[in-house]
């Protein structure tokens, strides 16, 4: 059974009926209004760019009620995949010693990804296992080129 008066809830629908569609826009390209009529096409949406990712972490504590420690918040938590505090570019020395082995033949000794392999032979910055890794695999291959 149904609370409310039957008015109430013509009421409802009536404002449902008449509310604005927000994520489409109009055959002319105006934002839809309460009167739209027509065959709605997809609302652009623009990003503000440069993209901050930010972490799925959230603030609990500020969500279950009155804490004060929520006044010293500082923003969501950003998101920086592959970064630490030792994320930085390998030696241009060892990128020298890799540009003389093959990708394929660093892949396979070093077990990074192509990507990494990719990233450290640009000379972008690397996670510190991988750069670790890397060292590593270019001195067997050095000792086993002697």
């Amino acid at each position: 059974m149904l609370s409310g008066s039957g008015r109430d809830q013509e009421c409802v629908i009536w404002r449902h009926f008449l509310h604005p569609e927000d994520k489409s826009i109009s055959p002319d390209g105006q934002l839809c209004s309460a009167y739209t009529r027509g065959h709605l096409l997809r609302r652009p949406v623009a990003a503000i760019s440069p993209l901050i990712p930010i972490g799925k972490e959230i603030e609990r504590r500020s969500q279950e009620g009155e804490d004060i420690s929520v006044f010293d918040s500082t923003g969501p938590i950003k998101y920086h995949p592959r970064k630490t505090a030792d994320t930085r570019p390998a030696d241009a020395s060892l990128i020298l010693r890799a540009r003389h082995f093959s990708k394929k033949l660093l892949r396979r000794e070093s077990s990074a990804s192509q990507h990494a392999i990719d990233r450290f032979l640009r000379g972008e910055s690397i996670h510190p296992r991988t750069r670790k890794k890397l060292a590593e695999a270019l001195e067997r291959l050095r000792l086993r080129e002697q």
